[in-house]
């Protein structure tokens, strides 16, 4: 399927970042997820017009929360 096709592509991105971490292809398969269902959320709310999101307005907000999500430390 489609979406099982961008998953692997977005865990072959992320991979990298997460060799050094212990059980990695279980952080990975996990991270990725919900990566992808940040993707998906934000797709749905600049869909919905009742939400009056403009991409700079959600990415805003949906960014710098993603971004902490994936610090990995």
């Amino acid at each position: 399927s489609g979406r099982a096709r961008l998953t692997d592509r977005v865990a072959a991105v992320m991979r990298p970042l997460l060799e050094h971490r212990t059980h990695s292809e279980q952080t990975l398969a996990a991270l990725t997820e919900v990566f992808l269902a940040i993707c998906e959320a934000a797709a749905r709310m600049l869909l919905e017009g009742d939400q009056q999101w403009t991409p700079e307005s959600l990415a805003a907000i949906v960014g710098p929360a993603a971004y902490r999500t994936f610090e990995l430390g």
